[in-house]
């Protein structure tokens, strides 16, 4: 079990492809935050808030795959917060609301955008609404599940077709996990309520699939939602390895 955990936290720093160097250093003109069903990340947006390195947040996400996810994990860990299902559905709403509550924030430090239903929609909603409301970004933070969060840079950076604007990921924690029977565990233990386990592998294997650029793969060479990403043959090899695995259930699950 130890090496294939081994093979899954390499798998897990791929797919979160956080930047090298620390972005509390810098300053953007906004933040995008892809609605998913990781609500903690709430108090690290909230950190940006306060130090000034954003001034504007961009919400955007429908009701999509996550959106049960996202709901359970509030209701988990903030039992407090209301979620008023009637008014407020999408994820973007739901996100809105629990930070005006959570950290007492204003509502009109938050753009919300409540029809995508995928990534490619998060990117070009997320565009057209700001070219709406005539706001030109120069510098923007990517805020995702970390397991998407490589497929979401590559989204945006095909989606908006701007050379001019600088895209930077913002991973607050990179999951690496412990071990993953009975339950996933992780060395942040917030972690360890972030995903139901077979939610968690229906992520993992879909990334790896989508990102690698063959006829079958989100890239140029297959469906052309992304631009060209290249997999390195350990992260290809471990993926094949790990696949293998939860093919037979009795074996991860």
């Amino acid at each position: 079990m130890q090496n294939t955990t081994l093979l899954m936290n390499e798998i897990l720093h791929f797919l979160a492809d956080k930047e090298k160097y620390n972005v509390y250093s810098q300053q953007f003109d906004l933040l995008i935050w892809a609605g998913n069903s990781i609500c903690a990340h709430g108090k690290y947006v909230n950190e940006l808030l306060e130090n000034n390195i954003v001034q504007k947040v961009l919400i955007t996400g429908g009701v999509g795959h996550a959106t049960e996810h996202l709901i359970n994990n509030i209701e988990t860990s903030f039992p407090s917060f209301y979620i008023d299902n009637e008014n407020a559905r999408s994820e973007a709403e739901i996100l809105r609301n629990f930070m005006v509550f959570n950290y007492r924030l204003p509502e009109n430090l938050f753009i919300i955008e409540t029809q995508s239903t995928n990534t490619g929609e998060n990117a070009l909603f997320s565009k057209e609404i700001l070219k709406e409301m005539e706001i030109y970004p120069k510098s923007i933070l990517l805020l995702q599940d970390p397991l998407l969060q490589k497929r979401t840079k590559a989204t945006f950076r095909h989606v908006w077709m701007n050379n001019s604007i600088r895209f930077t990921n913002f991973v607050p924690v990179i999951p690496e996990l412990i071990s993953f029977q009975p339950k996933l565990l992780f060395t942040n233990k917030e972690s360890n309520i972030w995903w139901r386990k077979e939610y968690f592998f229906s992520l993992l294997f879909n990334e790896i699939s989508k990102l690698h650029d063959t006829k079958d793969g989100y890239g140029p060479k297959g469906k052309n939602f992304i631009e060209h990403v290249d997999i390195p043959s350990n992260i290809l090899y471990n993926y094949r390895q790990i696949k293998e695995m939860y093919n037979d259930k009795r074996k991860i699950l």
